[in-house]
C-alpha cells in the first residue's frame, strides 16, 4: 500500500476578555491511501478532514477552567474495485466538547476534572475493508453505513508535584452509544487451504472504566525512580461481554541515570494474562520484558546531538500484545 498525507493547523490568540483568555483555530487534513496488489484488503481511498476549533481558558474563584468546542467536516471516498463494489462516498459532520477544570489543593498538589462530549467519523478502512489482512491473519471486513462514534466521558485526577518528583493518578469512564470494535464473527473463509477468521468493523453501545498511574520519585540528583500502571475494563451494554482487543492490565519500574552528558535507563514492563475477551476471541498470556537504553548529548558550536544505543526485550521473551 502507499499512503500520502499532508496536514495544517492555524492557531490565532484573541485578546484577553477580563478573565478569559484563549484562541480559534482552523486544521486541515487530506489523506490519499492506495492499496495494490492482490493482497489489499482495502479499496484506494481519499478522505479530507477540516475542522475548526476553540479553546478558552480562564482562573475564577481559584479554579483554573478551560473549555474547547470543535466542529468538523469529514469526507471518505472509495474508488471500488472487484472485491469492493462500486465507488462511493461517505460525510460526516462530527462535533465535540469538552469542559475542564483544575483546583488547587496546595503548592504541591491539585485536583482536576474534565467532561466531555466526542464524536469521531470512522476511518477509511472501518468503511471499505473487505479482505485477508496479512498482517494479523485476519480477513476484515468493514461496514459502508457505520455512523457517527459518540461518547461521553468523565475524568479525575489526583496530582502532586515535587522537586523532580511527581504522582499523577486518573480515574475515567466513557460511555459509547456506538462504539466501533472490530469483532470477531465465528465465521471462516479459506486461504490457500487454510481456514482464516474473519472481523468485522461493527458499532455497539459500550464502556469503557479504567485507571492511570505514574509516579517519578527523584532519589539522588543523578538517579530517579519511575513507575507506571493502567488498566481499562471495557463492556457491551447491550450484552454484556466484554469489548475486544482490549489491553490488560499493565505496570512499568524504571531506574533512570544521568551524569553530565550521558543518560542511561532501564526498565521492565509487565502486562497481566488478558482472559476478559470478546466471542470467538483468544485469551493472551502475560509477560515481562526488560528494556535498556544509553544516550549522549553531543554539541558541536550552535548544533546539537544525540547518540543512543536502545536494547528491547533483553530476556528474549515471546510475549503476544492482547490488542
Amino acid at each position: 500500500f502507499k499512503s500520502t498525507g499532508t496536514d495544517g493547523r492555524l492557531e490565532v490568540e484573541h485578546a484577553a476578555l477580563g478573565p478569559v483568555k484563549g484562541l480559534v483555530g482552523l486544521q486541515t487534513e487530506a489523506l490519499d491511501f492506495s492499496a495494490l496488489g492482490e493482497e489489499a484488503f482495502v479499496p484506494s481511498t481519499r478522505t479530507r478532514n477540516t475542522g475548526v476549533f476553540v479553546l478558552e481558558q480562564a482562573r475564577l474563584a481559584g479554579v483554573d477552567w478551560s473549555a474547547g468546542a470543535r466542529s468538523e467536516r469529514v469526507t471518505v471516498d472509495s474508488e471500488g474495485g472487484d472485491r469492493f463494489g462500486a465507488p462511493a462516498s461517505r460525510r460526516f459532520s462530527p462535533a465535540s466538547l469538552a469542559l475542564s477544570a483544575v483546583l488547587p489543593l496546595s503548592e504541591a498538589w491539585s485536583l482536576s476534572a474534565n467532561l466531555n462530549r466526542t464524536e469521531r467519523a470512522p476511518a477509511y478502512y472501518e468503511l471499505f475493508a473487505n479482505g485477508l489482512h496479512v498482517a494479523s491473519a485476519a480477513y476484515e471486513r468493514g461496514d459502508a453505513g457505520l455512523g457517527l462514534e459518540r461518547s461521553k466521558g468523565l475524568d479525575v485526577g489526583l496530582k502532586w508535584e515535587g522537586r523532580g518528583s511527581h504522582v499523577h493518578l486518573n480515574l475515567y469512564e466513557t460511555r459509547f452509544a456506538n462504539y466501533v470494535a472490530l469483532q470477531a464473527t465465528g465465521e471462516t473463509v479459506d486461504n490457500g487451504g487454510e481456514a482464516v477468521p474473519v472481523y468485522a468493523f461493527t458499532a455497539v453501545p459500550a464502556r469503557l472504566r479504567g485507571v492511570e498511574f505514574e509516579g517519578r520519585w527523584q532519589a539522588h540528583p543523578a538517579v530517579a525512580l519511575l513507575s507506571q500502571l493502567d488498566a481499562v475494563r471495557g463492556d457491551n451494554r447491550s450484552t454484556g461481554e466484554p469489548l475486544p482487543r482490549l489491553a490488560p492490565l499493565r505496570a512499568m519500574l524504571g531506574l533512570e541515570a544521568k551524569r553530565g552528558d550521558w543518560s542511561g535507563r532501564l526498565e521492565w514492563r509487565g502486562a497481566a494474562r488478558q482472559t476478559r475477551v470478546a466471542g470467538f476471541d483468544t485469551p493472551t498470556p502475560g509477560y515481562g520484558t526488560v528494556r535498556l537504553s544509553l544516550s549522549k548529548q553531543l554539541r558541536w558550536g550552535q548544533a546539537d546531538a544525540l547518540w543512543y544505543l536502545k536494547l528491547d526485550n533483553l530476556g528474549n521473551k515471546l510475549a503476544y500484545n492482547a490488542t
